[in-house]
């Protein structure tokens, strides 16, 4: 299944991030991450890895 990335003037933050469901959903509707925190280390390892390279 494809999905075209919108364009949006949304931002957001994602706090207790986990590994990152929250910040697909939003990133699909083109909304851009400002701020993220997550305190489980082994999590907040998989977030970066997963969205280290959709932000600027």
């Amino acid at each position: 299944m494809n999905h075209k990335v919108k364009k949006s003037n949304y931002t957001f933050i994602d706090l207790f991030a986990g590994i990152g469901g929250f910040h697909i959903a939003f990133h699909n509707v083109g909304a851009k991450c400002v701020f993220a925190c997550e305190i489980n280390p082994h999590a907040r390892k998989t977030y970066q890895h997963n969205f280290e390279k959709m932000q600027p």
